[in-house]
């Protein structure tokens, strides 16, 4: 309990707990007994080699403590007074116990600490010795009985019995087996005497630092009392071991604390004074009866909790937390130096991962200046796509560091990503300005033109060289070079961000075109990169040697110090004379480094900087280490602050070492100026003949990608937009869209396939695609927004979308028309190989389409005929004299010669003598009487009439369908199979929902999640096949249907839904899969099959840890030499939306069955594999 402070008193021993006395009545708080804290610890091991394993090691924990007490400032030097720790009566009967905690019980174990020195402190309404068994009784109840362990008599709370234990046990620890619920605690316990440490006369150690003790003020009647000062009573090193050989064996040290206190051993105390007390079996003594001091907790691993405070009543408090600290101030008083014995026995180039030996030996397979690098590994591929007039834009990457990292004259700094980032982004820890950075100098762009043998084609626009020797056959061009894009290469390489240099250009064939000259080009890059990493090295070892000079220094001043006439021990406030800082006898430092003034500043402040700098360069440079950079500051800190200074030697020896292999690497290239300090030209002359103050190399790639102007020349397809260029002007460079033109379009292509009807008070069918399932898609998945064959109008596809209903009506003729146009033009320019051929209609309409398809069945043997066959001879005249053949009847009535009465002859009674017979024949045969010709009532002689003459009635329409049927067959399926026409897949809209088994029922459900992520063209198509009726997709709207003229009759399985313009809708009619009439075929193929997916350049493979021509990896820590691997990725709505302000290098490229999950059928026809223009764009961000 706490003690009153008198005024007349010379000294006692304060709480020493934060915070305890101020909540407090009392000017001082303090105790019978003297409280103990931890100072510091130290975690060491006994690993000998790098490769050991941890799990064999013995980790020693090395605890420095001391106990303390309040002394008037007066007393602290006279030596008459009288201490407690000289006191035999006192001290013979105090002990001393540290609870070490490794385990999980952190936070039980503070509230216990807590809540007793809370009793102590009198903040209860129950108090003292009387009261210990009800206090103790509640702090059980409040632990529960999971933690009663903790408290109970053999638990490190516990008094007698285990205090027996640790007597009985012949050593000074008490270790808690696994099966305990105290695993993980280690109990510490010896007689205070023996904790203290003492000279070889006996005397007590002390730290002769003292400090003021902190006052309540605000306690009554605090003026009245002294001030005392606090002195610390040095106390023995308390050590733990733990492994595999050791009572306790777990070697986890992620937690770790420390609660410290003394008490009374009232049974010594007892049995010292001869009193016999009879003891009650079962019964124990509380510490709070037989009394200890204040607990002292140090949580250096883990968290350390306080709870809230305990309420001034009988109930103890429950286990509230208030606050949780993760990195207490204490932990700062810990050093790990386990493997430092490893670390300081290994050789520097060892433990550098060979790094330094490989410096060393790129030094001797340095390149001379302006060499010629040929190495494909440092360029992605040709990124060239045709345009406007067909002339090619293109882009590439060009990596640096992979170049230098082969190429350099210290190749390691490359090949190491820490030092290539400063060498790369300047900065860093050598400030590096921009003129001391890596850099392409110059980028040359030319173009050859190649012979078209020995190419291998890699799609419709470029081609890979099949073979290895040289095949130009004409000069080589410089063209205009092309434009780092900066923007670009950030996003390609973020952690790495000038790595990487994106150039895009433009080469114009305008030259070409008008001489309608044809060829393969090869496009070259040719570049000089300054090489700054000489410069780097000699910056990088001239900051060693500043390091190691000043660690020397520093030792030399220990060392060398005069001795002080005060007495040996730790001084009071900065020593900076150099004075009494080392006993030579003892080999010892009498001054913490803390108290010795160097440079300006405290020692200890010197060597802390200047460690954590040295472990960052030496981590910089190795790339790799056993220990963290933690580890190895606690290392160099543990090994300077060693009471032998000589440990600050061996760190400066370390640096030393380091910085004397670096210099080696330097003397190869430069002998005579190894750190680039010399000032005079001759010196620079009669330096090495290699060394160069600026070094710039050189490399020339070929690309393997091929551009063929001519092919297939204004032919093509165009995904984004009718013009080729983007919307965005960029002259030298890619075509260049933006984000708002990006967004249009996807509103565009979205509305082409769904949209809303239209319903009263609206204006507008257009449909919202945002945040649906349908979004996705339509980032990803386009028909081409317009199709090309040189010779005829561009086709523009989305120009047949009505804007005041969802119908689409497409012009079959003109689609029917491109079909024969593209067949024609392969036939034509012999499958590509004949450049700039036209196929414009000689004939116009229907006829001239039937002849163009006529055609093209000519040269697969086939003709198609029209006519009627003749089945009857037709007579032939006896002479060519005219003859008159008189008819009917005069005007007269009378019959005229050779004149057959015309309606006599048919209804009889030419014979007839009824009067009225006669007359109504007469009557009749006049109304039936020829015109007069000339002669009345003469006709010619139809054998004698002039057949040339005659006006003939107009022809009929040809057999388009008949024609396009056969040719159909011919080009898209020539192979015989098993698998008749109405079965194939590629000319239907309706196979794919009949082997999925959609429905009407089913259909949405399926689009919108089974089927959710194929191209909303597919979906549409799903729709136009599955329901005939009105649907409610996505936020209302439907599918767009298209409008015919004409339809056939077929099962409903077969069959599409359309619109009739006769007619109103919904309901819809339907007609049979226009797709199989090969007349239609087209229209349907270019709007729901032929779909171009939208990429952008996310990287390259491995990017974060191995870029293109680097790889790195746990097993193998250098570079790997790999050619470039791009990853392309489709946009997403998330990434897109949260990256609108950045720049995307994209491409289009035809659908495949991998961009399908699902049991989707995706159909390709090489017929229609036709150029892409715009291949390759740039995305500009907002």
């Amino acid at each position: 309990m706490p003690n009153e402070v008198a005024q007349n008193q010379n000294n006692f021993f304060p709480s020493r707990v934060v915070g305890l006395q101020d909540r407090t009545n009392l000017t001082y708080l303090s105790s019978p007994f003297p409280s103990v804290a931890i100072e510091s610890a130290e975690i060491s091991n006994d690993i000998k080699t790098i490769g050991e394993q941890s799990g064999q090691e013995t980790i020693t924990i090395k605890v420095q403590a001391s106990a303390c007490e309040a002394i008037l400032e007066s007393l602290v030097e006279q030596q008459n007074f009288v201490r407690w720790y000289d006191t035999p009566n006192y001290i013979d009967n105090m002990r001393v116990r540290v609870i070490a905690c490794f385990g999980e019980q952190g936070e039980e174990l503070d509230y216990i600490a807590q809540r007793i020195n809370e009793y102590q402190a009198d903040l209860m309404t129950i108090k003292g010795e009387t009261d210990a068994d009800n206090f103790f009784s509640q702090l059980i109840s409040a632990l529960g009985s999971a933690n009663y362990s903790l408290v109970s008599p053999s638990g490190p709370y516990g008094s007698n019995r285990i205090l027996e234990s640790v007597k009985n046990s012949g050593g000074d620890k008490i270790y808690y087996g696994n099966r305990s619920q105290n695993n993980g605690i280690i109990l510490y316990d010896i007689p205070l005497s023996n904790a203290i440490q003492r000279n070889k006369a006996g005397k007590a150690l002390l730290n002769k630092k003292t400090t003021l003790v902190k006052k309540n003020t605000a306690a009554p009647g605090s003026d009245e009392l002294p001030a005392y000062v606090l002195q610390k009573i040095l106390l023995n090193p308390i050590v733990f071991k733990i492994g595999s050989k050791e009572q306790y064996t777990n070697t986890d040290l992620s937690n770790m604390r420390f609660y410290t206190f003394t008490y009374m051993d009232n049974q010594a105390f007892l049995e010292s004074k001869k009193i016999n007390i009879p003891s009650t079996p079962g019964a124990d003594d509380l510490l709070l009866e037989t009394g200890l001091s204040f607990i002292k907790k140090a949580v250096f691993k883990g968290t350390e909790y306080s709870f809230k405070d305990q309420e001034r009543s009988s109930i103890v408090t429950s286990d509230i937390i208030t606050t949780e600290e993760t990195s207490p101030a204490i932990a700062k008083k810990l050093s790990d130096v386990r493997n430092y014995q490893s670390l300081e026995k290994l050789n520097v180039k060892s433990i550098l991962n060979n790094t330094v030996d490989r410096v060393i030996r790129s030094m001797s397979q340095g390149l001379e200046f302006s060499d010629v690098v040929k190495n494909d590994n440092f360029f992605s591929e040709l990124w060239i796509t045709r345009c406007e007039n067909d002339n090619a834009r293109f882009g590439f990457v060009f990596d640096k560091v992979a170049y230098l990292s082969e190429n350099s004259d210290m190749p390691y700094l490359y090949e190491n990503l820490n030092t290539a980032a400063d060498l790369i982004n300047g900065g860093g820890d050598f400030n590096l300005e921009e003129y001391e950075t890596t850099k392409c100098l110059d980028v040359v762009m030319s173009k050859r033109q190649v012979k078209e043998q020995g190419t291998l084609g890699v799609n419709d626009l470029t081609f890979a060289r099949q073979k290895i020797e040289e095949s130009y056959y004409r000069p080589e061009e410089i063209i205009p070079s092309p434009v780092n894009i900066e923007s670009v290469a950030a996003t390609l390489s973020p952690v790495f961000p000038k790595r990487m240099a994106f150039y895009e250009g433009y080469d114009i064939y305008a030259e070409k075109l008008k001489t309608q000259t044809g060829g393969v080009f090869q496009y070259a890059a040719s570049f000089s990169v300054y090489d700054p990493s000489l410069n780097y090295l000699q910056k990088f070892v001239k900051r060693l040697s500043s390091l190691s000079l000043r660690a020397y220094n520093a030792y030399d001043m220990i060392v060398n110090s005069p001795p002080s006439d005060n007495e040996a021990g730790e001084n009071i406030g900065l020593v900076s004379d150099g004075v009494g800082l080392y006993d030579s006898e003892k080999n010892e430092r009498l001054v913490g480094l803390s108290a010795i003034l160097f440079d300006g500043q405290p020692l200890i402040e010197v060597l802390e900087s200047d460690i954590s700098e040295y472990v960052k360069l030496f981590t910089k440079m190795s790339g790799q280490s056993n220990l963290s950079n933690a580890a190895l500051e606690q290392s160099f800190l543990s090994l300077v602050k060693r009471k032998d200074p000589y440990g600050i030697k061996e760190y400066a020896d370390i640096i030393e070492s380091f910085r004397r292999s670096l210099e080696q690497v330097l003397e190869t290239k430069a002998p005579k100026d190894p750190l680039g300090e010399s000032t005079t030209s001759l010196q620079k002359i009669s330096g090495n003949s290699k060394q160069k103050n600026i070094n710039i190399l050189t490399i020339k790639k070929y690309f393997d990608e091929l551009f063929d102007f001519g092919k297939e020349f204004g032919t093509g397809y165009l995904y984004l937009s009718d013009r080729e260029a983007g919307d965005i002007d960029n002259p030298g460079g890619l075509p260049t869209f933006s984000k708002n033109f990006f967004d249009g379009r996807r509103s565009e292509e979205f509305n082409k396939y769904f949209s809303n009807y239209i319903e009263p008070g609206s204006t507008s069918t257009e449909a919202s695609v945002e945040a649906t399932s349908y979004e996705p898609s339509s980032f990803q998945y386009f028909s081409p927004k317009a199709i090309k064959v040189f010779g005829k109008p561009m086709l523009v596809q989305t120009d047949y979308k009505s804007r005041e209903q969802n119908i689409i009506s497409y012009d079959l003729d003109r689609y029917a028309e491109m079909f024969s146009d593209i067949i024609k033009k392969e036939h034509l320019s012999d499958k590509g190989d004949l450049h700039f051929v036209s196929v414009e209609n000689q004939d116009p309409g229907t006829r001239g389409i039937f002849n163009s398809v006529n055609d093209i069945l000519f040269g697969h043997g086939c003709q198609i005929s029209e006519g009627t066959e003749q089945q009857f001879t037709i007579p032939s005249p006896g002479e060519a004299n005219r003859r008159v053949l008189n008819v009917g009847v005069s005007e007269l009535n009378q019959k005229m010669d050779e004149s057959p009465r015309a309606v006599a002859a048919i209804l009889g009674g030419e014979f007839d003598t009824d009067e009225e017979a006669i007359k109504f024949l007469n009557k009749t045969e006049k109304k039936v009487n020829p015109a007069t010709t000339g002669s009345y009532g003469a006709i010619g002689d139809p054998s004698v009439i002039d057949k040339s003459a005659e006006v003939r009635p107009p022809a009929g329409l040809p057999p388009l369908k008949l024609s396009f049927a056969i040719l159909g067959e011919l080009e898209l399926d020539p192979v015989a199979d098993n698998i008749s026409y109405m079965a194939e897949t590629f000319n239907s809209m309706v196979k794919n929902i009949n082997d999925l088994g959609i429905d009407q029922t089913s259909i949405k459900s399926s689009i919108e999640t089974i089927h959710a992520s194929i191209p909303n063209q597919y979906k549409a198509m799903f729709v136009l096949a599955a329901s005939q009726t009105r649907n409610s997709l996505g936020t209302g709207f439907d599918v767009v249907r298209p409008s015919l003229q004409e339809s056939d009759t077929a099962p409903f399985k077969d069959a599409i839904s359309y619109i009739s313009e006769d007619n109103d809708f919904p309901p819809f009619k339907s007609t049979r899969d226009p797709m199989k009439t090969y007349a239609k075929f087209l229209a349907f193929w270019m709007n729901y099959k032929q779909i171009g997916v939208v990429e952008y350049l996310s990287g390259f493979e491995n990017l974060e840890t191995s870029s293109f021509g680097i790889a790195v990896n746990s097993e193998d820590p250098s570079y790997s030499r790999k050619p470039l691997r791009p990853i392309w990725r489709k946009f997403t709505p998330e990434f897109y939306n949260g990256t609108s302000n950045i720049d995307f290098l994209c491409r289009v490229r035809n659908i495949s069955k991998d961009d399908i999950n699902t049991d989707v059928e995706v159909d390709n026809k090489d017929l229609f594999d036709l150029p892409i223009y715009n291949r390759y764009f740039m995305l500009r961000g907002r």
